[in-house]
């Protein structure tokens, strides 16, 4: 038998697989299976087996034969002759080629399916399509069709080839090869990298848009598509009036066909007006990726008693003062970071050490048996096994990341082991420590635990500072606990007596990576550098987590290190072991103990629907997935070439992960079991939000999960959400024994509340998080999966009191892939207020440059348009120097917006109204939502406005009412008032503390002159003027949420500054009422709004739920309150347009008015802040807003020409 030689299959580029299986090259390298049978012959005792197989090929017929000791043997035999056969022949090679040619990888096949339309963008950053040429041949052997497509383009004059049997795969192939080609040519001549589907370039994923900017802009009538079929291939047409105005290539779907159509018409239209695609890349920059279509003008009459008033007031401002601008512009230099430490006395600091030594030693000799006890319980805690090495550490190191375990008591013993090190080393009035808290309640609880342990009274060596509230401790030797807002506003104000002598700074519960903390970590390294290269004493910082990988922030703060990063100790917990459980083996149990008639709720649809999706869920493809992410992102590197992403500013897509809810059925049948197999404990459920909480809460009593929950005699049903805050204290009370306690509750639970009974926790691995879309100022609430941070702090819940329980309702697979911890709020927040932070701490570095060098920085654009509305607002000049506006703004605690509403409303005389709204904007909503008194909720929220149509001035009158009632019938009849109108207790509460300290801002910055109980409304008589005035209140809100304008364009939609359709949100006041039962179906006649009218809006939306772009908090506007507060005004002619997006067609001829009228308001308001910030940095007592007469007649003119316009 002849066989080929090693050089020949090397040649051919065949593996030497002949002898070792001739069954696998017969197979896969031929690409043959002829027919086999093997037969055993017992008369041939040493080859029993004999083995025959046969193949016509052509006009021939080949046999194979072969004798074995075993069956396999003989069949390989017998394929190794009949393989021979066709050598001797001179047939194998062209056979094994023509098997090349059909032979694929149907995997690259399918993932390039699109590959056409990848040339076809590719070609088109030339405005050139490529060219496509299709040869066919027959094989030599079996006489079969070839198909050999090639595409070339001209520019650049590239060329790739495909073969196949199958013509589309042919040309799959030809594209694939094409884009390989193209690769390796940029690889070599261009430096720069290409983004194929980059919107300022035409491509399939923008040409449609295009074409409807210029259909737009030219008023060209309808064209016509049309569909053909030529050989299994789809033609698309674009015609107008018969005539064809582009064709697409021939392509393997209708849909490809139809993108590839609208692309060479885009080009078409690109070549003949390239002026169209210059105009329409400028719209798209305004529009953050969108074409905004532009509004129809807004016929506007103004009465001519309100033109009549401004033409006076006009008058009188001439002849009192001449308008100059101001040529004083404030810069304000660069702070410098480092403060000079507070130098008491030597003989001062002797005797505080001394002082704290004594009381040390006291409180160890005490043998009070309850702090005896503390002591003992004290010395438990695992932090005390790290002593020394946690001491030894932070003294070596200038800065450190501690990650202690729930229970570990770092955050409690942490401050007190330093403090004690240095009292006992005779230098305890040189140990002052500074421990910051993500929330107040924390900072204070902490503060009153630490000095109960040190047996002494807060304000001694122990102290708090957090909004509102302040007990500092004595200023050398102590610890302070503050929010991290308030550290920050303390660098703001560097001669701050808290930070006079710092000693060690502790940044706690670093994971939780709010935007504060991410710049406080930027400040403090700021700070280390500038005392460094000062030679000043280095503040030590210490970074504290319970649960967070520290290489991040080691990595951070590793400059100063020769392995570049920070060093890092872990301590574990005391908790109790917690069993998980996940659903593969939940699942089981549930079907075990409960049969279909005793919990039906567990095999209804949905949830049999999420068990076989969820346990079908590969975390291996989902890693794939990933990695493939990964691969592309690596190859598009080294190739120069992404084919797929795009630099869309469009922040909705929704990854992956995000399937769909838990179902209520899984959930409460997971509880029955629960407590049918357990004899006590509490359980806790976490959920999403409030919606999922009564859904499920509607399950368990109807009985339908396995057991009856509706016996109170048995079961207690808590809904821990702050919608229902009277079940936020119930919860934590003793129950009689026997009746089981069932906490349902959202994340709320994971952190800030703490249920010590609880021994069972039941996890959606879900939560509800706020996105806000940093280009589109849009917040959208999603149901996301949790962290596996998270998910580790709800399991600890389960562990507190003594072995614990965690049952996750997911597959072991899902919870493998969550990821390590939730993305930090930077890259998912406005950054208007931390870029004013960030002048105002006084840095000559750009914005852009300090934010890109946080711990993980936003993206370029993000910070443009926080910059963009601080300009906007007059709080930044052009060079990023703070105004005198942006600096007053800089200390109010709200955002920039809201603070020049605030002082606004003191220069127009109605600050009380103001006032109330900016401390209600960043709250939850004053009203509680019970989903089963949705119509009398509404109905109070009506009777409230007093058909105000605003959902702002509803929100003031219920602050109003509620505190007239407070303070003239006390505590009792406010809370009935509270009760009756579907009111948050807290919210009011925190709505009159906000207020109030803007307010004592205004005063200590001399910018008002107030006398506390002066009057009932914040601010007093006289800047409460017009505070009854709506028109006015509703021109304030206009400038207070600035750009926050809508435009009525048809029935329910509405256009914004940013987005071309949204919706009024089913909460707002103004929601029209559907003539059906949808939600939102046709509006009944009487809530129709005509085209044209105008809101103001708090916030935008969209949630999981309804993709719908919905706007919050609605006020209904005069088209003068916009004219005159709704951005920048331009006046062309009867045409007044606002902020270049909101045109009005003025009526009357005196039209002139308007405008000359707002720039004197404007001029005015410009010198009053000026005058206000000049005199809130000297010790000027002047009453600047009552001595300005400027200001006077301003302030009436509005005010006369609004009502005489209503």
């Amino acid at each position: 038998m002849l066989f080929p030689r090693n050089e020949e299959l090397n040649e051919k580029g065949i593996s030497k697989s002949i002898f070792s299986d001739p069954k696998i090259f017969l197979y896969e390298i031929i690409g043959m299976k002829p027919k086999l049978s093997i037969k055993l012959d017992k008369s041939y005792t040493t080859f029993p087996y004999y083995a025959f197989c046969t193949e016509r090929i052509r006009r021939n017929v080949f046999i194979g034969k072969g004798h074995g000791t075993t069956a396999k043997e003989a069949r390989n035999n017998a394929f190794l002759y009949f393989i021979s056969k066709m050598y001797e022949k001179k047939l194998l090679f062209n056979i094994i080629e023509e098997n090349k040619i059909g032979n694929h990888d149907f995997g690259l096949i399918s993932k390039e399916a699109n590959a056409k339309l990848d040339v076809l963008n590719y070609s088109s950053r030339w405005l050139a399509l490529p060219k496509f040429e299709v040869s066919v041949s027959y094989t030599k052997i079996k006489k079969k069709k070839v198909y050999a497509v090639t595409v070339y383009t001209e520019e650049p004059r590239l060329e790739a080839t495909g073969k196949s049997f199958d013509r589309r795969i042919a040309e799959i192939l030809a594209c694939v090869n094409f884009k390989k080609i193209a690769e390796e040519y940029h690889l070599e001549n261009d430096k720069n990298n290409l983004l194929i589907k980059d919107w300022e370039i035409l491509n399939t994923s923008n040409a449609r848009k295009f074409i409807h900017f210029f259909e737009y802009k030219t008023k060209k009538g309808k064209t016509e598509l049309i569909f053909k079929m030529k050989d299994n291939f789809w033609i698309a047409l674009i015609k107008a009036d018969e005539k064809i105005l582009a064709m697409s290539p021939e392509m393997y779907s209708k849909k490809d066909s139809e993108e590839a159509c609208f692309l060479v018409y885009a080009l078409n239209i690109r070549k003949e007006m390239p002026h169209i695609f210059s105009e329409y890349i400028k719209e798209l920059e305004k529009g953050n990726g969108e074409f905004l279509r532009p509004l129809s003008l807004i016929p506007t009459n103004i009465s001519n008693k309100s033109l009549e008033i401004m033409k006076e007031t006009i008058s009188k401002l001439k002849n009192i003062q001449t308008f100059e601008k101001s040529k004083e512009i404030y810069s304000q230099k660069e702070k410098d970071l480092s403060w000079s430490p507070f130098k008491p006395s030597l003989e001062f600091l002797k005797q505080r050490s001394e002082t704290l030594m004594k009381h040390l030693k006291e409180l160890k000799k005490d043998k009070d048996h309850l702090l005896h006890d503390l002591l003992e319980k004290k010395q438990k805690l695992p932090i005390f096994s790290f002593k020394n090495n946690l001491l030894t550490l932070i003294k070596e190191n200038p800065v450190c990341v501690i990650v202690g375990a729930t229970g570990s008591g770092k955050t409690t013993q942490l401050p007190q082991l330093i403090f004690e090190d240095a009292i006992l080393n005779n230098t305890g009035a040189q140990c002052n420590i500074l421990c910051t808290q993500p929330r107040r309640i924390a900072a204070i609880s902490v503060a009153q635990r630490v000095s109960f342990e040190r047996n002494e009274k807060l304000q001694e060596s122990i102290g708090y500072q957090v909004r509102f509230d302040s007990k500092l401790a004595k200023p050398v030797g102590s610890i302070n606990y503050c929010t991290t807002g308030i550290l920050l506003k303390q660098l703001q104000d560097l001669s701050s007596p808290i930070l006079e002598s710092v000693s060690h700074i502790i940044v706690d519960e670093v994971h939780e990576r709010s935007i504060q903390t991410d710049f406080l970590l930027f400040v403090l390294k700021k700070i280390m550098k500038k005392r460094k290269s000062s030679g000043l004493t280095p503040i030590k910082i210490i970074l504290m987590s319970a649960t967070v990988d520290p290489i991040l922030f080691c990595k951070y703060f590793g400059e100063e290190f020769p392995n570049k990063q920070a060093p890092s100790i872990f301590i574990p917990g005391s908790s109790f072991p917690v069993s998980s459980y996940f659903l593969e083996d939940i699942y089981q149990n549930l079907k075990n103990t409960f049969s279909k008639k005793q919990a039906p709720a567990l095999f209804d649809k949905d949830t049999t629907s999420y068990i076989k999706t969820e346990t079908a869920f590969n975390s291996n493809s989902y890693k794939e997935k990933e990695m493939e992410i990964t691969e592309n992102e690596s190859d598009n590197h080294n190739s120069c070439i992404d084919w797929s992403s795009k630099n869309s500013s469009n922040q909705e897509e929704l990854s992956f992960m995000n399937e769909k809810d838990i179902p209520d059925g899984l959930i409460a049948t997971t509880i029955s079991y629960i407590v049918k197999t357990t004899n006590d404990g509490s359980i806790l459920v976490f959920l999403p939000g409030y919606s999922e909480i009564n859904s499920l809460n509607k399950v368990l009593l109807s009985g339908r999960a396995g057991l009856d929950f509706s016996d109170n005699s048995k079961y207690r049903i808590y809904m821990l959400h702050s919608a229902i805050p009277h079940m936020q204290q119930e919860v934590f009370k003793k129950l009689e024994p026997g009746i089981r306690k069932i906490i349902l509750a959202t994340n709320i639970a994971e952190t800030s509340i703490t249920i010590p009974d609880v021994v069972y926790v039941v996890d959606t691995c879900k939560h509800r998080e706020k996105i806000y879309d940093q280009t589109k100022c849009i917040t959208s609430l999603l149901s996301t999966w949790i962290s596996h941070s998270s998910s580790k702090q709800r399991a600890g819940r389960a562990g507190r009191v003594k072995d614990g329980h965690y049952y996750a309702l997911i597959s072991k697979n899902r919870h493998a892939v969550l990821t390590p911890a939730s993305p930090p709020e930077i890259l998912r927040s406005d950054l208007q207020e931390i870029c004013l932070q960030i002048k105002a701490i006084g840095m000559k570095d750009s914005v852009l440059k300090v934010l890109s060098e946080t711990i993980e920085a936003p993206s370029k654009k993000a910070v443009e348009n926080g910059l963009q509305r601080l300009y906007s607002l007059g709080a930044l000049d052009e060079n990023e120097n703070l105004t005198p506006l942006g600096t007053i703004l800089a200390t109010l605690p709200v955002e920039p917006s809201l603070g020049k509403m605030c002082l606004m409303g003191a220069i127009f005389k109605c600050l009380d109204p103001v006032l109330i709204l900016a401390a209600s904007a960043s709250l939850r909503n004053i009203f509680v939502q019970p989903i089963d008194y949705q119509q009398e909720c509404r109905e109070v929220r009506s009777k409230l406005g007093m058909d105000y149509k605003s959902d702002h001035i509803t929100i003031i009158n219920c602050f109003k009412k509620w505190r007239l009632i407070q303070k003239n019938e006390g505590n009792i009849s406010a809370s009935n008032f509270i009760e009756k109108n579907f009111l948050h207790r807290n919210t009011l509460q925190t709505i009159e503390n906000v207020a109030k300290q803007i307010l004592q801002i205004l005063v200590d910055h001399r910018i008002i002159s107030y006398k506390e109980n002066e009057s009932e409304e914040l601010g007093g008589e006289e800047l409460n003027k017009y505070s009854d005035c709506i028109p006015l209140i509703k021109s304030l809100i206009c400038a207070g949420f600035h750009p926050n304008i809508a435009v009525v364009t048809n029935k329910r939609l509405l256009r914004t500054c940013y987005d071309n359709t949204a919706l009024i949100h089913p909460s707002s006041i103004n929601f029209p009422k559907s003539s059906n039962k949808s939600l939102y179906g046709p509006p009944i006649s009487e809530d129709i709004a005509p085209s044209g009218t105008l809101y103001a809006f708090g916030s935008k939306s969209k949630t999981d739920l309804s993709k719908n772009l919905t706007l919050r908090n609605t006020t209904l506007l005069n088209p003068l309150s916009v004219l005159l507060f709704g951005g920048k005004l331009i006046q062309q002619n009867n045409i007044v347009q606002i902020d270049n997006w909101i045109p009005f067609h003025i009526k009357n001829t005196e039209n002139y008015i308007i405008y000359e009228f707002s720039q004197y308001m404007d001029k005015i308001l410009t010198q009053i802040f000026s005058k206000l910030h000049i005199q809130s940095h000297h010790s000027q007592t002047d009453d600047i807003l009552n001595e300005n007469k400027s200001r006077n007649i301003i302030v009436k003119g509005v005010v006369d020409a609004l009502y005489a316009n209503t």
